[in-house]
Formats: structure tokens, C-alpha cells, sequence
């Protein structure tokens, strides 16, 4: 958590004017892959708008999974 807030502070420190920071566990995406009637309000952002995930083509929801798991923070 200490890194994660180093970034955001060096971020604008930077010039930085606006920060959106969400979390969604990877396993909850996963879950309304398969369950999507249990996930009705689920909402993404994907390419600058928003989006209920379980409408999302099947193709787009693995694109935004693949983008969920971090490393190294």
C-alpha cells in the first residue's frame, strides 16, 4: 500500500491533476463470467467510458481479466 501511495503523491508532484483509482478483485470478474445474473451492477471502465461488465462481448471481458493481476506493487 506504501508504494501505491508513493505513486499517486510523485504522480503529482509531477503535474498530475486527477487520479481514479478502483479496485475489483479478479476473482469477482471471473465469477460474473460464469454467474453474470449475480453481477447486474458490476461497472468497468474500459477505453475512457464506463460499461456494465457482463454485457461486454465475452472477448472484452478476458482483455480487462488479463489487465486485473499486477506484479511487483
Amino acid at each position: 500500500m506504501d508504494k501505491i501511495k508513493m505513486l499517486i503523491k510523485a504522480y503529482f508532484k509531477k503535474g498530475g491533476c486527477q487520479v481514479m483509482v478502483t479496485v475489483v478483485d479478479k476473482h469477482a470478474l471471473e465469477d460474473a463470467m460464469v454467474h453474470p445474473e449475480k453481477y447486474p451492477n458490476l461497472i468497468v471502465r474500459v477505453s475512457g467510458f464506463s460499461a456494465v461488465f457482463v454485457n461486454l462481448d465475452r472477448a472484452v471481458q478476458e482483455e480487462l481479466l488479463s489487465r486485473t493481476l499486477y506484479e511487483g506493487i
